[in-house]
C-alpha cells in the first residue's frame, strides 16, 4: 500500500493502456449482448492514511502511480467505473464512523456498507434494473474491533491486542425475494470483496452470481469442491452475466485485473 501510494510499484503508461485498450473491447463486446462491465477501485490504507507513513518510505522525487494512470485511460476510453479511493479520501474528515480501523487492512465494516449502498445505485442506473434493496436494520458501536477491522491485528501474533479505537458495525440484509431476483453478476475481485460477499452480496443481490478470488479460485463453488477459473470455458461462463464487476485496491492495480483482461480478450479474439 506504500508502494501504491509513491508509486513504487509503476508499470508504467504504456502497459496500462494497452490493458485498458483489451478492456474496452471487452466492454464493447459484452454491451453489443446487452451485458455491463463496471470497474470498482476500491481505496487503498497507504493513500488514505499517507501521514502515518514513515518518511524513510518517501522516494526522492515525485512519480506517477498506477491509480492516476489507470483513471486517466479510463476516462480517456470511456469504461464505466467508480473511484471510491477518492471518494473515502473526500468522506475522511466527515464521516460519522471510521471508514478505516487501526489494525486491519480492508476498509471498515461500516465503509464497506457505504461502498455496498454505492455499488448497487451505480449498477441499477447504469443497467435499469432493479436490485434488491439493502435493509438497513440497526448500527451498534463497539470498542473490541472484530471482524475483517483486526484482520492484521490478528496477524501480528502479539501476546497482547494494540490499542484501537472505537468501530462501527452496521447490521443490514437484501430482501431476495421473487420481485426483486436482481441482475446476474460476476465478480472479479482482491479481498476487499470477501466481507460484501460473505454478508451475502453474491447470493442474495447478485442473483446467485460468482466470485473469481483474484481470478484463481471460484467462490462458492469451492466451498466444496475447489473450482478454478482455468478450469472452464471463460467466455460461456462471463456472459451467463448480466454484470462483470472488477473490484481492485490501489495495492494490486499493478496486476488489475488479475489476469482476466488478457485471458478473456485472447479468448475473444483466438477463441482460446
Amino acid at each position: 500500500y506504500i508502494k501504491a501510494y509513491h508509486g513504487l510499484d509503476f508499470i508504467g503508461s504504456e502497459a496500462i493502456k494497452e490493458k485498458v485498450e483489451k478492456l474496452r473491447y471487452i466492454q464493447n463486446e459484452l454491451a453489443a449482448k446487452g451485458k455491463h462491465l463496471i470497474v470498482l477501485l476500491a481505496p487503498g490504507k497507504g493513500s488514505f492514511y499517507p501521514e502515518f507513513i514513515p518518511d524513510h518510505f518517501k522516494p526522492k522525487e515525485e512519480l506517477e502511480t498506477n491509480l492516476e494512470g489507470f483513471i486517466r485511460e479510463f476516462n480517456k476510453q470511456q469504461i464505466n467505473y467508480l473511484n471510491f479511493n477518492s471518494w473515502f479520501i473526500s468522506m475522511k474528515e466527515t464521516s460519522k464512523y471510521p471508514l478505516y480501523p487501526k489494525c486491519g487492512i480492508h476498509w471498515s465494516k461500516y465503509g464497506e456498507y457505504l461502498a455496498a449502498d454505492s455499488l448497487m445505485h451505480y449498477i441499477s442506473e447504469k443497467t435499469n434494473m432493479t436490485l434488491p434493496p439493502m435493509i438497513y436494520d440497526t448500527l451498534v458501536v463497539e470498542e473490541k474491533n472484530r471482524d475483517g477491522d483486526f484482520d492484521i491485528g490478528e496477524g501480528m501474533n502479539l501476546l497482547f491486542d494494540l490499542d484501537t479505537y472505537p468501530m462501527a458495525y452496521p447490521k443490514y440484509h437484501f430482501a431476495n425475494d421473487s420481485l426483486h431476483a436482481g441482475p446476474k453478476a460476476l465478480v472479479v475481485a482482491d479481498s476487499y470483496y470477501w466481507g460484501l460477499f460473505n454478508k451475502g452480496m453474491s447470493r442474495d443481490c447478485f442473483n446467485n452470481g460468482q466470485f473469481w478470488y483474484y481470478n484463481q479460485q471460484v467462490f462458492p463453488d469451492s466451498y466444496e469442491k475447489s473450482l478454478n477459473v482455468s478450469d472452464l470455458d471463460i467466455i460461456k461462463e462471463v456472459e451467463k452475466n448480466d454484470v462483470v464487476i472488477l473490484i481492485c485496491t490501489d495495492a494490486n492495480l499493478y496486476k488489475f485485473a488479475f489476469g482476466f483482461i488478457d485471458q478473456l480478450y485472447m479468448a475473444y479474439n483466438n477463441g482460446e
